[in-house]
């Protein structure tokens, strides 16, 4: 099980399963995609393909591979380029995921690729490389019991280079940090340094599995001790969502959480967790960010300090209990705070988690 790319004509790779760098329309095209149709017999894989009839861009389908060595020719749909704000990372990190997530279902052991959209449909040859790889990797992080073979079939030396460049350059930053999360730290002996954190920096708080994951950035909170116990020191940070979040939804749902905390670098990537919810979307890719698993919950390979938490309180605030100006408040600005479906305003959630493990990066100050 690897990651691998060769200087080698993708028609006649023996995988099981090769990739067709497809149109919406699964026609016949140009480059990738006409190579494979001429291969494979162009009336019967045209015929399969106007049996399926249609594939949306990010997404991926299968048919038999004819003439070709391989068994399965998996047609995946890249997005075209349009500078990068119409949500083409997602989409390109989909079509590659898709057709993984196809050549395992169907008990394929090895793939190869082209490298999908760089090429008439115009996506930056770095970024679609960063992209596949990236995806790829993380497809083996994620499914580790998957024993699958992956290959990229390029033509052109420069473009073999510049992707095996890129490769290392991942696999070595892999291999710097093989615990993504960090190691395991007594923040305990170091605790007036944690009641700072939420005041110095933004923080993300995650909830979810790594199949399914929310997170968004707060800058508030705090630490402390509650509820000490046999067995328990009682350790707590309490955090605060209103329900119009979307990650509110996910702290209801599960009984860990992960609150992390990032360097300065990371500031472009929080703004934009913050501002984006992430119903219709990977939020974290298009930030930059790369999930990782921490315990059963999950954080961000970026961190630079992360706290896996059990949920011990989950509750809104009481209305009566808020003073009347910031109740006013609420009502106030239903733009940042909206009503309910009974038009009442909402108030937030809090929520309060017992830590049950702390991890850092060396590189954190």
């Amino acid at each position: 099980m690897g990651i691998s790319i060769r200087l080698s004509d993708i028609t006649k790779m023996e995988t099981d399963a090769v990739v067709n760098a497809a149109n919406q329309e699964l026609r016949a095209g140009g480059g990738v995609c006409g190579a494979i149709f001429a291969a494979a017999g162009r009336d019967e894989l045209r015929s399969a393909c106007d049996a399926i009839g249609h594939c949306d861009t990010g997404s991926a389908v299968i048919t038999p591979g004819f003439c070709l060595k391989a068994k399965y020719i998996i047609h995946a749909v890249g997005p075209v380029w349009r500078g990068g704000m119409d949500g083409e990372p997602e989409l390109l990190r989909g079509a590659y995921e898709n057709a993984l997530n196809l050549a395992c279902e169907n008990g394929c052991r090895s793939i190869t690729f082209p490298l999908i959209s760089a090429g008439i449909y115009g996506y930056p040859r770095d970024l679609a490389w960063k992209a596949a790889l990236e995806t790829c990797m993380q497809y083996h992080w994620k499914n580790p019991d998957a024993d699958l073979e992956i290959i990229f079939a390029v033509l052109d030396p420069a473009i073999l280079e510049q992707g095996e460049k890129i490769l290392v350059g991942l696999q070595d930053k892999a291999q710097a940090d093989l615990n993504p999360t960090g190691e395991l730290f007594d923040y305990r002996s170091e605790v007036f340094r944690m009641f700072e954190q939420f005041s110095k920096k933004w923080a993300l708080l995650t909830a979810g599995t790594m199949d399914h994951y929310n997170a968004c950035t707060v800058s508030w909170g705090g630490m402390g001790t509650l509820w000490t116990r046999p067995g328990k020191n009682g350790d707590e940070i309490t955090v605060y969502l209103h329900p119009a979040r979307y990650t509110q939804a996910f702290f209801r749902e599960h009984g860990t959480f992960t609150v992390s905390f990032y360097p300065e670098s990371s500031r472009k990537a929080l703004m934009y967790m913050g501002s984006h919810s992430g119903r219709d979307g990977d939020k974290a890719a298009q930030a930059g960010l790369t999930p990782v698993p921490m315990g059963d919950s999950v954080t961000f390979r970026e961190a630079e300090m992360s706290f896996l938490c059990r949920k011990v309180y989950a509750y809104p605030f009481a209305k009566e209990g808020i003073a009347e100006d910031v109740q006013a408040y609420y009502r106030d600005n239903p733009g940042a705070y909206p009503v309910d479906e009974n038009g009442d305003w909402q108030p937030h959630w809090i929520f309060i988690g017992e830590v049950l493990e702390a991890r850092r990066k060396e590189s954190a100050d």
